[in-house]
């Protein structure tokens, strides 16, 4: 018993020491986090930042050289889980371009994902799993990602400019328009006119 205790001790202080400058000692096995409870919505091509929080953030400084933090996505398509993100006593590996988290945030306990550009296939089930030894939390939390409708560029056509309406003025204007054929047949009856009139008057001389 005095040997368990011995350890147990032991285990509280380096969780005192991985915990910070504030003297705040948690006992293995109190660690606690706090993710989304609903589902997020994420537009195609946004960039989106999946919350994963620490309850004791705001009294504590971690020490992040000693701190794990990974990130899994299980599709909405899928059963399998990948790993996305993972940070390990001060590197960083991503599994996905883009993928990081703020090492300044995660002092504070903030461990959330930064994803830019996010994408359709990128939908599904987020765990976050945080390990601070000899404790270890995780967490999942949904994100659905939607794309934005996109409106077809149409050539508006007024109703004073539509074609049927061109087309009625436009066999309106040209009922209005004399035809050539009938000025030419006009002016000939003129001319014969004329003629025969001179020819008369020629032939009243005559008999006169």
């Amino acid at each position: 018993m005095a040997l368990r205790g011995h350890y147990l001790a032991a285990a509280g202080m380096f969780l005192g020491v991985l915990l910070g400058s504030c003297g705040a000692q948690h006992a293995p096995g109190t660690l606690e986090m706090e993710m989304n409870g609903k589902a997020q919505m994420a537009s195609l091509n946004t960039n989106v930042t999946i919350p994963c929080i620490l309850y004791e953030s705001g009294s504590v400084t971690l020490n992040i050289s000693l701190i794990g933090v990974r990130w899994f996505l299980r599709r909405a398509d899928s059963d399998k889980e990948d790993k996305v993100f993972e940070y390990n006593g001060g590197k960083q590996t991503q599994f996905r371009p883009g993928a990081s988290i703020s090492l300044s945030r995660l002092k504070k306990g903030n461990a959330s994902l930064f994803l830019p550009f996010i994408q359709l296939q990128e939908g599904g089930e987020y765990r976050c799993e945080i390990i601070i030894p000899p404790t270890k939390e995780e967490r999942t939390s949904r994100v659905d990602v939607v794309a934005q409708p996109q409106i077809a560029n149409k050539k508006v056509i007024s109703s004073t400019q539509s074609p049927d309406v061109e087309n009625t003025e436009n066999t309106e204007e040209t009922s209005k328009i004399p035809s050539r054929s009938n000025d030419g047949h006009g002016k000939d009856y003129f001319i014969y006119t004329v003629i025969f009139v001179i020819l008369l008057l020629f032939r009243l001389f005559e008999v006169m």
